[in-house]
């Protein structure tokens, strides 16, 4: 029993079935996660470790080395990439791509509490793995005219951020900004003195007065009671009340020795939204959380608390990457349904006939619900790349299906029944497309396996369109002919088997007889033809060398982040008053719909200081701004540079940015100087710097010498203070008490409220030198004397951070470009390094994004012969020759040109998705080709033609389905070309990388192949 007579027998079986995955599909597709990028899981470590104020020499030596050593015996590990500032240090350890890195995350946490104790006491240490989760999902501000700022944070702490964390999916909830309480015990060093007591000891007397504890239990009428005993204050009376000490049996209290007021947290950071002071609410996801459902689970928390804001309190979003999501998704959708809507036309316009074009347009819709099913079975998400992947895979979709269809309405023209037309049709062209089908399968399936960000970003797409051309095949074999046989009415000639031109329409037959004359005109003429053709395939591979080139496909967000650096030692106020300027201009930026501010903090995880910060801004919906996201930030760039001066500033879209601070890369161009002498390599940042800005659209230029700003240094004199009974400790502890005050409990209020309580050493406080060198210390006789008597107190320029890669000191100077291709552009900052004089051991590097290029580029080479040989294999074990694989390997190779030529007319760049797509040529061109060379073998064993003739004959039957499948193809990939939207833009490289491949194949596959073919065979009849 043949195939035909299978699929009659079970059709209504196998309808069912395909029926009942598509349910499955759609039930997926409500199921599956919702996000902008597929599950990125990047191999990298960040740790941040807090010592104080200890100079960065210092840090190095004491923290950052033993830190370093201990990460070092982590397996697996790359990289290992150091920055220390004063009392501060950032690790950043990269690992080999496939590392698991939870279980590495715990081994790295155990090599560090391995070294903990051999560091200084007040270390602190912060691991994080990481991942996009690090990065807010959703972003909220509160702002109130009539609330307080610490009403405004206690509402967000106590109310929003536990209904926010329920809500499934959400992993944490931060809050920044705002006023935490306090309560501040303000000590009069007069009354201290008189009543000859010592901070310390008042410190010690709350702490002791504010305990709870059990003493005992009893039980009593069939009841067990626990006695606790309850010492808790829990206001400013209740601390007040405190006694310190009782002299000649007078107590005296906290209130005797100062006041006890109700303050705030000291502040070091400076938020705000929409130009007012504000209370940020940020919303991270779980891994595997759903970014629309978490989005609209907020806004319904949020709609169900309105009722419970404070007074005059608006709640805002400044960031909401569901909508970023929603638009790249919805975009991505629509380029699929217009990509079938041209189909559809296609298929009318070559047949004719619209019942063909309705078993076509069938199987896409189910072929696509189907998909979704297995997408769901691998554990991917719904995301740019998987949408974009349907998009690309919608032409191979209709390919299959048209194959089939076409092959059947030409053998019912040709006289056949349904029945029989079908069981032709899949006897004459059924081997072929399982040889075409696995040719273009295994062009994808080593796409699956790129490492890197790479691989994060376009393994997803590959294992899409495997999956996606598989099911298609599969629907295109069983379901495709199920409904020709019963919607394919019409009746050709009424001799079965007579193949009349006619049929096809004039435009076809026009067509034909053209390609006829010129394949014609070509196989007499071959040697004139192949050398014709070889300068002009040289011209292509010099325009080739001419291209520019990128790292991942350019995508308009919606939004952007401004990073701005005050000089160092800038203070938190004047960087705020610089920042408001900086609002000014955001506020005039007519697409910007919200921003915020964080001055002294940042989105990200890494090191921030009061003279630091970032925007995050969000700019109106596409549909609403006649601007991209690129003008917009270098018209802002212009406008802060001119009219804000002294401040360094920075712009990068917010993805792109994170991707790259996930990646290690987050600048795109990065020179790194490596030498033993951090100011040697402090000395030639600047001039490296200067060359690096001079190379044109180079913008946003950091020579990588960060200064700490001005300090002043305390050194006690040791022996000044033994004679007053102090040590060097004591007095750093009494100044940091007067300056900064000790936080010595926590007053519990509300049951859950933990509200600090400060306790300061000088009841009225001054700043300045002046009054530093008079602050009075108390020393343990009750006596007071000024600190300039105790430490010599001087003034000096403050500290440098220093970096470290590979356990070596190195500088960074990073940048950004604007209208600038990656590549152009490091070769001319490459040509201005060329002549600089380095010291005897000294090197640069290049990294950044340029470095991670070259690491896919090298990837996507390997994968590209990879590609070569899985092709050439599967064409070699179906013709079992050598002839048919190098005449279509010539073509497909040859195809590239239209890649080459489509890149420099668009002006796209040679990047990791327009490589994808040439890669994705070669699979497609001997795709079609096999069914050439196969239909010429089969009229080979039934007619007694010459080799030429049996070509001209064959390419002149596959010339409408081939023409079908490369229209429909360009079409369905069109809108993406185009670039209309988020999604779309990060798939426009390829889907313009494959329509040029496509649009020269034509040629290539029905011309050049056939050409190479009879000039490989000769005068011989294939076997």
């Amino acid at each position: 029993m043949n195939l035909s007579c299978l699929l009659e027998r079970y059709a209504k079986a196998l309808l069912f079935l395909v029926f009942v995955a598509c349910l499955l599909g759609l039930r997926a597709i409500r199921s599956v996660p919702t996000s902008i990028f597929p599950q990125l899981d990047i191999p990298r470590i960040k740790i941040l470790a807090d010592y104080g104020d200890i100079p960065p020499d210092r840090v190095t030596a004491q923290v950052t080395k033993p830190l370093e050593q201990a990460l070092s015996s982590v397996p697996q590990i790359r990289r290992i990439h150091s920055v220390t500032s004063r009392g501060s240090a950032e690790l950043t350890a990269d690992f080999a791509w496939g590392t698991p890195m939870m279980e590495t995350l715990n081994l790295a946490n155990t090599r560090l509490a391995e070294v903990r104790p051999t560091l200084p006491a007040g270390v602190t240490l912060r691991t994080e793995l990481m991942r996009p989760t690090v990065f807010p999902i959703l972003g909220l501000s509160l702002t109130s005219k009539q609330t307080d700022l610490s009403d405004l944070y206690d509402y967000a702490l106590y109310t929003l951020r536990p209904e926010l964390t329920k809500i499934p999916g959400v992993s944490e909830v931060r809050i920044v900004g705002g006023h935490a309480r306090e309560f501040w015990v303000n000590l009069d060093p007069a009354r201290l003195r008189a009543h000859g007591l010592s901070v310390t000891q008042v410190e010690e007397s709350i702490k002791a007065s504010n305990t709870v504890s059990a003493v005992g239990q009893f039980e009593e009428r069939y009841h067990r009671f626990s006695v606790l005993s309850v010492n808790q204050a829990t206001d400013t009376a209740g601390i007040a009340s405190v006694v310190v000490s009782v002299k000649d049996r007078a107590a005296v209290s906290v209130g005797d020795l100062g006041t006890v007021v109700r303050r705030y947290t000291p502040q070091n950071i400076a938020v705000s939204a929409a130009g007012e002071t504000a209370v940020l609410v940020n919303v991270l996801r779980q891994p595997d959380g759903n970014t629309m459902k978490i989005a609209g689970d907020v806004r319904a928390t949020l709609s169900r608390l309105q009722a419970s804001y404070p007074a005059g309190a608006k709640i805002q979003y400044f960031y909401d990457q569901a909508d970023l999501v929603q638009e790249a998704v919805s975009s991505v959708g629509e380029a699929i349904l217009i990509g079938g809507a041209l189909a559809a036309f296609v298929l009318i316009l070559f047949l004719g006939n619209f019942r063909s074009a309705a078993v076509v347009l069938t199987i896409i819709p189910a072929a696509i619900l189907i998909t979704f099913g297995l997408l769901s079975l691998f554990g991917q998400t719904i995301n740019i790349m998987t949408m974009g992947a349907l998009a690309v895979a919608l032409g191979l979709v209709v390919d299959d299906a048209i194959v089939v269809v076409e092959n059947i309405y030409r053998h019912r023209q040709d006289g056949f029944a349904s029945h029989e037309a079908v069981g032709r049709a899949l006897k004459e062209i059924g081997p072929a497309m399982g040889a075409s089908s696995l040719s273009t399968i295994v062009t994808f399936v080593p796409l699956t396996l790129l490492s890197g960000i790479t691989g994060q970003f376009f393994a997803p797409l590959a294992l899409t369109i495997v999956l996606t051309l598989s099911v298609s095949l599969v629907l295109a074999v069983v379901i495709a002919p199920i409904l020709a046989a019963r919607w394919l009415r019409l009746q050709g000639s009424a001799t079965p088997g007579e193949h009349h031109e006619e049929s096809q329409g004039r435009l076809m037959q026009a067509v034909s007889h053209v390609f006829e004359r010129v394949l014609t005109t070509v196989l007499r003429n071959k040697v004139s033809f192949f050398v014709l053709l070889i300068p002009a395939l040289f011209g292509v591979f010099i325009l080739f060398t001419r291209l520019e080139t990128g790292f991942m496909p350019d995508m308009d967000e919606g939004g952007f982040v401004l990073d701005y650096k005050m000089p160092p030692g800038t203070s938190l106020t004047e960087t705020d008053r610089i920042c408001r300027q900086i609002e000014e201009k955001l506020a005039e930026t007519p697409e910007i719909q919200a921003y915020s501010r964080r001055t002294g903090a940042a989105l990200g995880f890494h090191l921030t200081y009061p003279h630091d910060g970032d925007f995050l801004v969000r700019l109106k919906p596409h549909a609403q701004r006649k601007r991209a996201v690129g003008a917009i930030m270098d018209e802002l760039r212009d406008k802060i540079h001119e009219e804000v001066p002294g401040v360094d500033i920075e712009f990068a879209q917010i993805l792109q940015d994170l991707i790259g601070d996930l990646a290690g890369a987050p600048k795109p161009i990065e020179v790194r100087i490596f030498g033993d002498d951090i100011k040697k390599l402090q000395a030639l940042a600047p001039e490296v710097g200067k060359r690096v800005k001079a190379v044109a659209g180079v913008v946003d230029e950091f020579d990588g010498v960060t200064q700490s700003g001005p300090e002043i240094e305390l050194k006690v004199d040791k022996q000044q203070a033994a004679a007053v009974g102090m040590t060097p400790e004591s007095v750093s502890a009494a100044v940091n008490a007067a300056l900064y005050g000790d936080v010595v409990t926590t007053i519990v209020q509300n049951g859950e409220r933990q509200i600090p309580v400060r306790v300061w050493s000088q009841g009225k406080r001054q700043e300045g030198l002046a009054s530093l060198q008079n602050l009075q210390i108390a020393t343990p006789s009750g006596a007071m004397v000024p600190l300039a008597t105790l430490a010599k107190i001087e003034r000096t320029e403050g500290s440098t951070e220093t970096e470290r890669q590979g356990l070596r000191p190195m500088l960074a100077v990073t940048a950004q470009l604007s209208g600038r291709d990656l590549g152009s552009a490091i070769q001319d900052i490459h040509g201005q390094l060329k002549t600089l004089s380095l010291p005897p051991g000294y090197i640069i590097e290049y990294g950044g994004q340029y470095e991670s290029q070259q690491e896919s580029f090298q990837q996507l080479l390997e994968i590209l012969g990879v590609v070569i040989v899985l092709v050439f294999l599967v064409m070699l074990f179906y013709f079992r020759s050598f002839e048919e694989p190098i005449a279509l390997f010539v073509a497909a190779v040859a195809s590239l040109s239209g890649v080459v030529l489509a890149l420099s007319l668009t002006h796209t760049p040679l990047n990791i998705g327009s490589i994808t797509g040439a890669i994705m040529i070669i699979g497609i061109v001997t795709e079609n080709g096999i069914f050439l060379f196969d239909y010429t073998r089969q009229l080979a064993q039934r007619e007694k033609m010459p080799l030429d003739a049996l070509l001209v004959y064959a390419g002149k039957v596959r010339l409408r389905p081939k023409l079908m499948t490369i229209l429909t193809a360009i079409l369905t990939l069109f809108p993406l070309a185009l670039g209309i939207g988020a999604g779309a833009e990060l798939q426009r490289p390829l889907a313009i990388a494959v329509i040029g491949g496509l649009s020269m194949s034509t040629l290539f596959t029905l011309v050049l192949a056939p050409a190479l073919y009879s000039a490989l065979w000769g005068k011989r009849y294939p076997s």
